[in-house]
This record gives structure tokens, C-alpha cells and sequence, in this order.
């Protein structure tokens, strides 16, 4: 298992152009609401900024990113199933903490 530079810069793209997809698709066939695939896309909008505003580009994603990436994955498969979307909801709480951790972890890194 080894971990380039490419790899770590091109995954976070990569799993964000598949969550905009299948969000879009989802909006688009009518399956979920804009506001809600917004909440769903927002904790990456939020990291990319967060990352070019402290200008740190030389990390990892952390354990509590990826864990809120699956929670992400998992709404999105609960839309696509037709589950109620309040089991959505009920996963962002989670998903947002999650993040929150993820992004005091990238500003305490950046000071290091």
C-alpha cells in the first residue's frame, strides 16, 4: 500500500466529482431536493476552502473525514433506495461532526 502525491491530491477530486454526479442525477430525477444535496456536498466545499485559505496542500485525509465521507455515501444510497429522508437528515448530524473534527485537525496540522 503506498501513498503518492498524486494519489492523495487526485482521490478527494475524484470522490467529489462522484458525490456531485449522483447528487445531480438524484436532483435532476426528481429524487431529492436541492437544499438537501447542498447540505450533502457542502462539508467538501467547506475543506476545499479551509485548505486553500490556510494554504496547506501537503496532507492526508483523516480518519475522521473518510469515516464522514462513508456517512455521505450512505445518505446518498438512502436517496437512491427512496428511504425517507429523515434518515438522511438523522446521518448529517454525524456527518458534520465528523467534519468539524476534520477541519480543526487540518488547521492544528497546518501550525505544527
Amino acid at each position: 500500500s503506498q501513498v503518492t502525491k498524486f494519489g492523495a491530491v487526485l482521490d478527494p477530486i475524484a470522490d467529489s466529482v462522484f458525490v456531485l454526479v449522483v447528487s445531480l442525477t438524484l436532483l435532476f430525477m426528481d429524487l431529492s431536493l436541492f437544499w438537501l444535496i447542498l447540505l450533502l456536498f457542502l462539508p467538501r466545499i467547506i475543506t476545499y476552502l479551509v485548505v486553500i485559505c490556510i494554504n496547506y496542500f501537503n496532507y492526508s485525509a483523516s480518519i475522521y473525514s473518510k469515516t464522514g465521507a462513508v456517512i455521505v455515501y450512505l445518505g446518498l444510497i438512502l436517496l437512491v433506495l427512496g428511504i425517507s429522508r429523515f434518515y438522511v437528515y438523522l446521518l448529517l448530524i454525524p456527518a458534520y461532526i465528523l467534519f468539524f473534527f476534520h477541519w480543526f485537525y487540518l488547521v492544528i496540522n497546518f501550525r505544527k
